[in-house]
């Protein structure tokens, strides 16, 4: 509540304080297509233009550039001469999901082919895996608790691509896209190395900020049920051995039972163990 994130339409991110007094301005260099999205931790803040996705930091009375995202995913496919952000960023415990659109600028206007959804560091900005996908969406991204994506279908950039290049272009239609993970035995890692360094961040804050300590703790909780859930999953798709898993198991339930706020540092002890499994 100490924070307003805005922008205007000339490309600054807007920072103001609870008053509406303004604190620092960056430009990114175009206009912002959607919200700013604001991580929890971190200081950071993910912004989207027509072309770019764009991680800045919060540094209190500044804020600086990060890392724009290098978006080549769809780089060998026919036809995609230019690739753009096609959705507000979804911040996760593990990444940044995005949606890359390929295609044709023509007149400085994207015709859309080709779209899919994709997971950036939150670190680089460099992209840690993408799946084609089949429709566009103008929606949000909602992550699963399994770590698969689910988008409304929403055509109204690929339909003028289809009217323009109807051999060029896949058929428009409606309904939701979901995408699933596959290998879930990456998903239960980085939940755990998440959940670390969520523990860790709650062990930082101190009893001044006990409900800031007290979400922290319930994140970490949602975190190590999703790896519990990985795991066993990966153990019957033959991606994680029954050994490993139950090790894991057994550091978790470590952590759990002193996920208190007197005891975090021994529940972050045994989550960076269980991390280092991996």
């Amino acid at each position: 509540g100490a924070r307003v994130y805005a922008s205007d339409n000339l490309g600054n991110v807007l920072v103001l304080d609870s008053n509406l007094n303004e604190i620092w301005r960056v430009d990114v260099g175009e206009p912002i297509a959607a919200s700013v999205a604001v991580s929890p931790d971190n200081g950071e803040i993910y912004v989207v233009t027509r072309n770019d996705v764009i991680k800045l930091i919060d540094g209190g009375d500044s804020g600086t550039i990060a890392w724009r995202a290098k978006l080549d995913a769809l780089s060998g496919f026919k036809n995609v001469g230019v690739e753009f952000n096609a959705l507000t960023p979804t911040i996760t415990a593990n990444g940044v999901v995005v949606s890359i659109g390929g295609g044709r600028s023509i007149g400085g206007a994207q015709l859309m082919f080709r779209v899919g959804m994709g997971l950036l560091d939150r670190e680089t900005g460099e992209l840690r895996y993408f799946a084609l996908g089949r429709e566009e969406s103008i929606s949000v991204s909602s992550v699963a608790p399994d770590g698969g994506f689910y988008t409304a279908n929403s055509p109204v950039r690929r339909v003028s691509a289809k009217a323009l290049f109807p051999k060029q272009t896949d058929d428009i239609i409606g309904g939701i896209s979901r995408y699933r993970p596959v290998r879930l035995d990456l998903m239960a890692r980085d939940a755990i190395c998440a959940a670390s360094a969520r523990a860790a961040n709650a062990a930082s804050l101190g009893a001044e900020h006990i409900a800031s300590v007290e979400q922290d703790m319930l994140q970490v909780q949602v975190l190590i049920n999703q790896a519990r859930a990985a795991s066993e999953r990966a153990v019957h798709d033959g991606d994680m051995s029954q050994t490993r898993s139950v090790s894991i198991d057994a550091l978790l339930g470590q952590a759990e039972g002193a996920l208190t706020v007197d005891t975090l540092n021994l529940a972050q002890d045994h989550l960076a163990a269980a991390c280092q499994v991996f």
